[in-house]
């Protein structure tokens, strides 16, 4: 494996969520208060002066407190590890270098790598290396006694074996590192296939949500969502309008040119109404030759009336099919919800639907409006409701 291998297979140390790293911290917090009381038992069973217990035992406990007062998660896990890995030293310094000591090193590596951070483990991996080779060359004594005792009385460790000793030492702690780094690198790859799974999941979603709400043939919003639209302005208390529309002529053109012909001529009205309308207006198809729009900013008689005449004449104009021209017509009934009026969603789509008929009687390519008009077993039959012709 080259270098560029080398760096492919080591983890990234991209960050953990928030509530990932402070459970982590938690565990490693808990592990570090523990190694207080060990660090104060270890030193007062052992050789060392009951002095250099409480100090060491008080730099651990007051390093690891001053982590609270850290603001980033970054800072905190660098004071929370140095003070750990210094512990894991107090606790060789006071057992008086025994061998078994050197677990509580490993121990607060193991702990560290926790963190998933580079910077903290690195810290922690040079600092074990300044201690053995620095401390353990400068004073052997105070970190492998079991060598140093059984070396005759009088005699010095050859340096020769106690570079081996420190290598050995470094060795465990490396292997230790390798491990670390391998289930580090196997949980972000983990990781990063359940972060692709929800990803894959989520767009499922959306994709599931699109069919359920839209118009397969023309990508239009379908009846369902386009009610839910016209409820969601009903909520909010604004002036809208509703416009149904119909086409005249689709059924001959089904009838002579086929279905894929009617397809086609349905797609093309699709595209042809949503040219007509502004960003915030809502075109939908409801089925069959059936399209409704929800005007949200022509909220005036005049703007409402600009945009009917923009959509009729839109829709004289020819369409060309893959096979042929055809030329249909459009009737629109158009209903108004005003702020000020208490209405349901199927209300004002009957207020819209109602005029239809009224349309239809009035010829093909024409609209109908109709304001605040009463349910129609409450008008009386004398009193037509106010109608606006083309």
């Amino acid at each position: 494996m080259g270098m560029r291998g080398w760096t492919r297979w080591m983890p990234k140390g991209s960050p953990v969520s928030d509530e990932s790293w402070q459970a982590r911290h938690r565990i490693i917090r808990i592990a570090l208060w523990l190694s207080v009381p060990v660090l104060l038992v270890t030193g007062l069973l052992g050789p060392m002066p009951a002095a250099e217990t409480l100090i060491l035992s008080a730099l651990v406990a007051g390093i690891g407190a001053s982590a609270r007062l850290a603001t980033s998660r970054d800072i905190k896990a660098e004071i929370t590890s140095f003070a750990l890995i210094l512990a894991s030293f107090a606790g060789v310094e006071l057992s008086g270098g025994q061998i078994h000591a050197h677990l509580f090193i490993l121990s607060a590596v193991a702990l560290v790598a926790l963190y998933q951070r580079w910077l903290p483990l690195l810290g922690t991996i040079a600092a074990v290396g300044v201690h053995h080779f620095v401390f353990g060359l400068i004073a052997p004594e105070r970190v492998f006694s079991v060598t140093m005792g059984a070396m005759p009385s009088g005699h010095h460790i050859p340096m020769d074996m106690l570079i081996v000793m420190v290598l050995v030492h470094v060795a465990a702690i490396a292997v230790e590192v390798f491990a670390i780094l391998a289930f580090w690198r196997f949980n972000e790859q983990l990781s990063d296939q359940l972060q692709d799974t929800v990803d894959q999941l989520r767009g499922r979603e959306e994709e599931l949500h699109h069919q359920a709400t839209h118009d397969a043939l023309t990508g239009l919003p379908n009846r369902s969502c386009f009610g839910s639209a016209v409820m969601e302005q009903l909520h909010e208390g604004h002036t809208f309008a509703v416009l149904m529309l119909d086409l005249d002529d689709f059924k001959p053109v089904n009838d002579t040119y086929g279905h894929h012909a009617g397809d086609q001529l349905l797609i093309s009205v699709a595209d042809r109404l949503a040219g007509c309308l502004s960003g915030a207006d809502l075109p939908a198809r409801l089925g069959g030759d059936e399209f409704a729009v929800l005007l949200k900013e022509h909220t005036d008689l005049h703007g409402i009336q600009h945009v009917a005449d923009r959509i009729v004449a839109a829709m004289h104009q020819p369409f060309h099919l893959e096979e042929c021209e055809v030329t249909v017509k459009v009737s629109m009934s158009i209903g108004i919800a005003r702020a000020d009026e208490s209405l349901t969603a199927d209300d004002l789509l009957r207020r819209a639907d109602s005029a239809m008929y009224s349309a239809k009687r009035a010829g093909k390519g024409q609209w109908v409006l109709r304001d605040g008009e009463l349910p129609e077993q409450e008008r009386p039959r004398e009193e037509p409701a106010p109608e606006h012709h083309i």
